[in-house]
C-alpha cells in the first residue's frame, strides 16, 4: 500500500475506536461473564461444603439445574456457574455483533454471525 493510504486507514481505525469503543465493550462482556460465574461457582462450592453435599454421578438436566439453583442446591449452582462460564465467549460475540452493526461493518457482522452460529451448533451438538 501507499503511505497516504496507510495514513487514511490508521485515521479511520483510530476514529472508529474512539467513537464505538469496541474493546471496552468486549472486555466488559468477558469480565461480567467471568465475575458472575465465579460468584455462582463460589457460592455453590461453599454450600456444598457446608451441607456436605456429594456430587452426583450424572450432571443434572438444564431444568433440574435451574430448579436446584433456585433452591440453593450447591451442586446445581456449581453446574450453573460452569454453564455461564462456558457461555461467556458467546456473550462477547453477541456484544461485538452490536458494535459492528453500529459501525456498519457488514462483512464483520456476517463473520460474527457465522461464528455465533458455529458456537451455537457446537453447544447443541456437544451435549449428550
Amino acid at each position: 500500500m501507499t503511505p497516504w493510504l496507510d495514513k487514511v486507514y490508521a485515521e479511520v481505525d483510530a476514529r472508529a475506536s474512539r467513537h464505538d469503543r469496541a474493546e471496552p465493550v468486549a472486555r466488559r462482556a468477558l469480565l461480567t461473564g467471568v465475575y458472575v460465574s465465579a460468584a455462582i461457582l463460589s457460592a455453590g462450592l461453599l454450600i456444598m461444603f457446608l451441607q456436605a453435599e456429594t456430587r452426583p454421578n450424572d450432571p443434572p438436566s438444564i431444568a433440574q439445574m435451574f430448579r436446584g439453583a433456585g433452591r440453593l442446591r450447591g451442586v446445581c449452582l456449581v453446574y450453573l456457574g460452569l454453564l455461564l462460564l462456558a457461555a461467556t465467549p458467546i456473550l462477547r460475540v453477541i456484544a461485538m455483533v452490536g458494535v459492528y452493526v453500529r459501525r456498519r461493518e457488514w462483512f464483520m457482522v456476517v463473520v460474527s454471525a457465522v461464528v455465533l452460529a458455529l458456537l451455537t451448533v457446537g453447544l447443541v451438538l456437544g451435549t449428550g
